[in-house]
């Protein structure tokens, strides 16, 4: 499987409004100041491992964020998700969507955030999250 550090968006995709958002979400989510920093100065999207840990991005994450940036949203961060009842991966993609009267709705809120999932088969929703307390990203716990 292809491996990248991060992946970048497309500078017109980074206007001030999206950034001042992405930076409010991330911090909501905990990461840590490297990560939001990448993200905001750079356009820098990153990818958490099912520990928080910050890991490459892989083909099926890049998969996600262009899909998802098809769709019209601008993604932020990945996670990288095991489902063991499954057997399964999934890459939940933290975007924030083109309709700005829904952003309130779709921050983080220290427990839940509203992410599109992409493996063995695509869909969105909300997830239940935690901060890492030994690294930088964040982890699915539900």
């Amino acid at each position: 499987m292809e491996h990248q550090k991060t992946f970048t968006l497309d500078k017109s995709l980074m206007t001030d409004k999206i950034k001042n958002e992405a930076k409010k979400r991330m911090e909501l989510l905990q990461l840590s100041q490297r990560v939001i920093d990448e993200f905001i100065n750079n356009g820098n999207i990153m990818m958490s491992d099912f520990d928080g840990q910050i890991v490459d991005l892989d083909s099926e994450a890049i998969r996600g964020i262009e899909k998802t940036i098809s769709r019209g949203y601008v993604p932020y961060h990945v996670l990288k998700y095991y489902i063991p009842d499954y057997g399964l991966y999934t890459r939940d993609v933290f975007y924030i969507s083109s309709y700005e009267e829904e952003w309130d709705f779709e921050r983080p809120t220290g427990q839940y955030a509203f992410i599109a999932s992409f493996g063995e088969f695509d869909e969105s929703g909300s997830i239940v999250y935690l901060a890492s307390d030994r690294y930088e990203g964040v982890k699915r716990i539900g």
